[in-house]
């Protein structure tokens, strides 16, 4: 939110799910309605869809078999909110070291911000785990491109 030549201007960003029983337009169209007042005037709409792999996608089995082994607990895939790189990326794949399922341990010491904040912290622990599950699912996708597997 900025103030721009006497006028209040804002961007907001909404994520559309992916499923597909949801009316994108719809979710849109009625969004805008909040905004048709006589004092507000939109200037600009960007939009793109949501983003998201097919749940058999071979990356996706990668990371799930790297997880659960590293791990030591079956992991399978699921959606969030995140990824915002692979909306910009062709064939990009969003992982992350959350748990589905799990007490959030990214941001377990007392005292610090959340995700994207300034005094973001991780456990040490956490992420060598995550280093681990990251570079034997590079290995294995790296053969998987070369045809491999």
């Amino acid at each position: 939110m900025k103030l721009s030549g006497g006028k209040l201007a804002f961007s907001y960003k909404i994520c559309y799910p992916a499923a597909e029983h949801v009316d994108k337009e719809e979710v849109f169209r009625r969004l805008l309605r909040y905004f048709d007042r006589e004092f507000l005037e939109i200037a600009e709409v960007k939009r793109s869809g949501p983003h998201f792999v097919e749940k058999g996608h071979p990356v996706a089995d990668i990371f799930c078999r790297n997880a659960s082994r590293v791990l030591g607990s079956e992991q399978r895939p699921f959606s969030q909110a995140g990824g915002t790189y692979a909306w910009w990326m062709p064939n990009a794949f969003a992982a992350g070291p959350g748990i589905h399922g799990s007490p959030q341990e990214l941001f377990a010491e007392a005292g610090h911000g959340g995700a994207h904040q300034p005094d973001e912290c991780v456990s040490i622990e956490g992420l060598m785990k995550g280093i681990r599950i990251y570079i034997l699912s590079l290995l294995e996708i790296d053969g998987w491109l070369a045809g491999e597997r």
